[in-house]
């Protein structure tokens, strides 16, 4: 079975930080591989079912620290093994500002 990809809008940019997610009422953690404005791809211990939506806290590194950037709503669009594909559903006005920050910052360097 062939996957079928959809161009993405934008960059994602590369980065290796922490994730948290929620699944059956723990908080499970993951690797952050590489991040855009409407995703991410990750890395995790327990596969999880395509379509899964649940809240995300990504630990962005926020210069010499890291900052938990909530996502209301993220659904794992697809998986292969533990590498996973997020898609953003909901992010708020001032979490979706300091992603593009992040983003538009890692460009610049």
């Amino acid at each position: 079975m062939s996957k079928t990809y959809i161009p993405r809008k934008g960059l994602r940019m590369p980065t290796q930080c922490t994730f948290l997610y929620f699944w059956e009422g723990a908080l499970v953690q993951g690797t952050l591989w590489d991040v855009s404005e409407t995703g991410w791809r990750a890395t995790m211990d327990q596969p999880l079912p395509a379509g899964t939506e649940t809240t995300a806290y990504l630990a962005l590194p926020d210069e010499s620290d890291s900052k938990y950037l909530i996502v209301d709503s993220a659904t794992l669009r697809w998986s292969d093994g533990t590498m996973t594909g997020w898609k953003v559903e909901r992010l708020d006005v001032a979490a979706r500002e300091r992603l593009q920050q992040y983003i538009d910052f890692d460009t610049t360097d």
